[in-house]
């Protein structure tokens, strides 16, 4: 156990968090309100943490595309987190089908053009490209995912 503290988990969708960590995992949909206190929660942790944060998100397969309202709220909210110089950003779309390479692409085209966001399809390389920037190993942030992962699958 990493002693994370878990923010959120309904549904399948789990925000656990060490102090200059966030990691999102979503299995299921992701409402507006859901995509709401995500936010709200990273730009607390934004404000009041000294030093450098780190987010990881991980779509897991099963996960619903979000409507077209909380697409364009995530592409504003990443666009302003990756502004920040004190944010790396790791996004893992698990899967190796071609709907998952195509999910990447999408992803990538997102934000693009920042050395500040990754879009990747395991959670070793999101946790390996923010590790270093936080002051943490890639283990423990990939046992800080893992536990949230597991904690979106026990509600998902």
């Amino acid at each position: 156990m990493t002693g994370a503290d878990i923010l959120l988990n309904v549904g399948g969708n789990v925000l656990a968090m060490l102090p200059n960590v966030l990691v999102q995992v979503r299995r299921g949909a992701l409402t507006l309100q859901d995509f709401g206190a995500v936010v709200s929660h990273a730009r607390r942790l934004a404000s009041t943490t000294k030093g450098n944060l780190a987010f990881i998100a991980v779509v897991e397969p099963m996960a619903e595309a979000p409507t077209s309202e909380v697409r364009a709220r995530q592409k504003e909210f990443i666009a302003q987190m990756v502004e920040r110089l004190d944010v790396r950003m790791g996004v893992v779309i698990l899967g190796n089908d071609i709907g998952a390479t195509m999910r990447r692409t999408m992803a990538r085209v997102l934000v693009p053009g920042h050395g500040r966001l990754r879009v990747v399809a395991t959670v070793p390389e999101a946790c390996g490209f923010v590790a270093s920037h936080v002051g943490l190993t890639a283990r423990a942030l990939e046992e800080l995912t893992r536990e949230a992962r597991e904690a979106a699958q026990r509600t998902g």
